[in-house]
């Protein structure tokens, strides 16, 4: 199956709130994607259901293939989980970083840049 791309918003000096998207039951426990960028941040919120949001890590240090990031969203986090910026460690061959999670229910997702 395909990786469903999450939504990236761009930040301006009005502000706003970022639009979220649902996770992609379909995608869950794998994915969804976002292009790589240097100041990417990526927001997940949840709403009753905790899930562990896992980023792949792409290159092998010294030869030998690193744990993938592992962060844990509490069952209700209405503000958002914010993590990030990740290192070029994290951008894959085709140029995204690869989101995967534990669970989709009530979970919402999107990348700040």
């Amino acid at each position: 199956m395909a990786r469903t791309l999450i939504a990236k918003i761009d930040t301006t000096r009005s502000g706003g709130e970022p639009p979220m998207t649902n996770v992609d039951a379909a995608a869950s426990p794998n994915g969804m994607y976002f292009p790589w960028t240097e100041t990417a941040r990526l927001l997940v919120q949840t709403g009753g259901t905790a899930t562990n949001v896992t980023v792949d890590v792409a290159t092998q240090v010294d030869g030998l293939d690193p744990a993938n990031r592992v962060v844990a969203v509490a069952a209700t986090t209405p503000v958002g989980n914010i993590m990030g910026p990740w290192g070029p460690e994290y951008r894959q061959a085709d140029g995204n970083v690869y989101v995967n999670f534990s669970s989709a229910t009530n979970a919402k997702v999107c990348v700040i840049d």
